[in-house]
């Protein structure tokens, strides 16, 4: 978990602190974990799975809701964990890096 979390770019979104990042999709509760322990600060982990073709999002607080989140990109799931397939978000990714 420790080399993942070294390329974790953080953002604000809605006013919370996300992590993301690209990895397998099986590491995703693993590292949402490692992340609540070492990144007291971020909110939500946000998982880029090109393996399983999804990206996943785990609620880093109780308070946060990554279901609605999901839901915005046609995605859905559990309110502190949630999934889109990575279709729905491919163009945005694009937009970030070719702005």
């Amino acid at each position: 978990m420790e080399e993942l979390a070294k390329h974790i770019v953080v953002e604000t979104y809605e006013g919370y602190q996300m992590g993301m990042v690209f990895g397998e999709y099986a590491v995703r509760n693993n590292l949402a974990e490692y992340l609540n322990e070492f990144f007291p600060e971020l909110d939500i982990m946000v998982l880029f799975a090109v393996d399983n073709r999804s990206v996943s999002f785990r609620s880093l607080k109780e308070h946060v809701n990554v279901r609605a989140l999901a839901e915005k990109y046609g995605g859905g799931g559990h309110e502190s964990a949630s999934s889109v397939p990575l279709a729905n978000v491919e163009q945005l990714l694009l937009q970030k890096v070719f702005k």
